[in-house]
C-alpha cells in the first residue's frame, strides 16, 4: 500500500472507532444530551469590540483530554477547555443561530451543540457515509461531501440531497468550507489540492495545490477577514497543526503548532452576524411642529438573537454628539426642547459579539409655540444717599423668562454709554456697580432691559436715586433772595406761604 491508501485504510478504522464512541455517548437520535460535565471559559476575556465570536480571535476544535477545547487563531498552543464531554463527532460547521452543527461521519446523522452550555442534541436525517460539512452563509444551506459527490442537508431534518458528482478522477475530497459570500471550497487527500466546487453542479475545479501534505483535516473560513484554516495531522514529528490558507491559489502557511494532540477532524470557526440597520418610529424623518416634550423610540432585530446595546446621538448640529452609550432601551427623553428648533439624531446599535449597525441621522423641528418676553428687570439696593456719600455701590439685577430661556441685559448708562452683559439662566441674579453722585439731587443712573436668546426684549426701568441737599444752605439762598426782594417777601408772609 502506498502512503494515501494507507491513509484512506485509517480514516475508514478510526471512522468506525469514532462511531462506536459516538453511540456510547449519544443513545439515539432524537434524546437530547444532558447533564454534561461543562466547562466552559467566560467568552468576555475575548479582547473586544470586535473580539468576541470573531475570526480574527476564537476558535474551536475537538479534543481528547476535553471534548470542545477553544483558542485564538494566532495562538494555537494556547487551548482552553471550553465543554470537557462535548461528545464531538466528525467534522463540523458554524450556523446562523449559533450553534455548532456536526455529524457521524458513518451515518451522515447531524448533532448541534451548544457551546454555551455543552449541551449535545441529534437533529436525525443522514443516510449517506460524508466527509466535510459547511453552512453557506448566503443561502442558509449545509454542505457535505461523499468524497466523490456534493450532497445539501436540510438544517432542520439533517435529511440529505445529492447535487452531484465532482467530476474529478482519483480524487478524494474530504473538507468542504465556504467563504463570507457563499463560494463553496473543497480539499482532497489524494492530491492535496484546493478545489472549488459548484454548488449548482457539485463539480469541482482545480484552485491550486496546498503545497502541504494534509491528513485527518477539517478547515473553516474566518468570514470576516475570509481566510481558510486548516487543521491537520502532521506526520513529520508528529503534531496537531494550523494551517492559513490562500483561497486563490492554495497555498498554505503554518501557523502553528498545537501544544497537544487535537481531534482534527473536527474544527470550526465561530462566525456573526451584525445587527440590523435600527428602524426609527418617532418622531419621522422631517416632520415639524413636534411637541417640545418629545421622545425618540426605534426598534432593531438581530439575526443571530443577540441581545442588544444602543449609542444615542443627539443635538442641533449635523452630525449630532454622542449623548448616551450602552443603554438597553428602545427610547431616549431628551427633556425639554426648545421652541421652533431643528434637532438630529442617529441611533448606533451592538451586538453581544461587538459587531455594531448604524442608523441614518435623521432630523426634525420643534413646534413654534409661545414664546414670550422676558419679564421687566428688577433691581435692588439702595436709592437713597446722604451728601458727600457718593462712590460705587453693588445693585442686583434679575429678569424672569416665561419660557425658561436664558436672558442678558442691556444698561444704557447715565453718562451715554451702553453695556450688554452675557446671558444668564432665567431669574439668576447678578450684581453691577452704579457710581453715586455726590452732590445733591435727583438722579437716573441707568436704564435697563432683558434680552432672551430669540432677541424678544423686556420693557425698560430704570434705577433713579436721590441725594438730598443740605438745608443750611437752602436757608443761605432763601435769606439771600430776600434780601434782594423784600416786597415778596412780605406778600408772601400776608399770604401766608412764608
Amino acid at each position: 500500500m502506498n502512503k494515501k491508501s494507507v491513509l484512506l485504510y485509517k480514516i475508514l478504522v478510526i471512522g468506525t472507532l469514532i462511531l462506536l464512541i459516538g453511540i456510547s455517548v449519544i443513545p439515539s437520535a432524537g434524546h437530547e444530551i444532558n447533564n454534561i460535565n461543562a466547562f466552559h471559559s467566560s467568552l468576555e476575556t475575548v479582547d473586544s469590540p470586535n473580539g468576541l465570536l470573531s475570526c480574527n480571535h476564537l476558535a474551536y476544535v475537538g479534543g481528547f483530554i476535553c471534548g470542545l477545547l477553544e483558542f485564538k487563531l494566532n495562538d494555537p498552543s494556547n487551548l482552553t477547555c471550553a465543554c470537557e464531554d462535548a461528545g464531538v463527532l466528525d467534522f463540523a460547521t458554524w450556523t446562523n443561530d449559533g450553534f455548532i452543527m456536526t455529524h457521524e461521519y458513518t451515518t451522515g446523522i447531524l448533532y448541534k451543540i451548544d457551546p454555551e452550555t455543552c449541551e449535545m442534541w441529534a437533529i436525525g436525517g443522514g443516510g449517506m457515509s460524508c466527509n466535510g460539512l459547511t453552512w453557506d452563509p448566503v443561502n442558509n444551506v449545509i454542505y457535505t461531501t461523499t468524497g466523490n459527490m456534493l450532497l445539501v442537508y436540510d438544517p432542520d431534518t439533517g435529511e440529505q440531497e445529492v447535487i452531484g458528482s465532482h467530476g474529478q478522477p482519483d480524487i478524494y475530497m474530504y473538507g468542504l468550507a465556504c467563504d463570507a459570500y457563499g463560494i463553496l471550497y473543497g480539499w482532497d487527500l489524494v492530491t492535496d489540492k484546493l478545489w472549488t466546487i459548484d454548488t449548482e453542479t457539485g463539480q469541482a475545479s482545480l484552485v491550486g495545490p496546498l503545497g502541504v501534505e494534509i491528513w485527518y483535516s477539517d478547515g473553516d473560513f474566518c468570514k470576516k477577514d475570509d481566510i481558510l484554516y486548516l487543521v491537520s495531522y502532521n506526520d513529520d514529528p508528529p503534531s496537531s497543526v494550523l494551517y492559513e490558507c490562500d483561497e486563490d491559489t492554495g497555498s498554505c502557511t503554518l501557523v502553528g503548532q498545537f501544544k497537544y494532540a487535537v481531534y482534527e477532524k473536527f474544527f470550526v470557526i465561530p462566525w456573526n452576524y451584525p445587527p440590523g440597520v435600527p428602524i426609527y418610529l418617532s418622531p419621522l424623518n422631517n416632520s415639524q411642529d413636534v411637541p417640545i416634550d418629545t421622545t425618540l423610540t426605534w426598534s432593531c432585530i438581530d439575526p443571530d438573537g443577540d441581545t442588544l446595546i444602543f449609542d444615542v446621538y443627539f443635538g442641533i448640529c449635523n452630525p449630532p454628539p454622542k449623548v448616551e452609550s450602552n443603554q438597553s432601551s428602545k427610547s431616549y427623553d431628551p427633556g425639554i426642547l426648545d421652541f421652533n428648533t431643528t434637532y438630529y439624531w442617529k441611533i448606533v446599535v451592538w451586538d453581544e459579539c461587538g459587531e455594531s449597525t448604524s442608523g441614518p441621522i435623521w432630523c426634525f423641528t420643534t413646534e413654534q409655540g409661545c414664546i414670550l418676553p422676558p419679564d421687566t428687570p428688577k433691581i435692588e439696593g439702595k436709592r437713597r444717599f446722604k451728601q458727600g456719600e457718593g462712590g460705587n455701590y453693588p445693585y442686583t439685577i434679575n429678569s424672569t423668562d416665561p419660557n425658561g430661556d436664558d436672558v442678558c441685559f442691556v444698561i444704557n448708562w447715565s453718562d451715554g454709554t451702553q453695556e450688554v452683559t452675557d446671558y444668564y439662566a432665567s431669574g439668576e441674579q447678578i450684581t453691577i456697580n452704579a457710581s453715586i453722585p455726590s452732590k445733591g439731587g435727583t438722579y437716573i443712573l441707568f436704564e435697563i432691559k432683558a434680552k432672551d436668546v430669540y432677541g424678544l426684549e423686556s420693557n425698560w426701568t430704570k434705577l433713579e436715586v436721590t441725594v438730598p441737599r443740605n438745608k443750611t444752605t437752602i436757608n443761605s439762598f432763601y435769606q439771600l433772595f430776600f434780601e434782594r426782594f423784600p416786597l415778596l417777601e412780605r406778600l408772601l408772609s400776608l399770604l401766608g406761604l412764608i
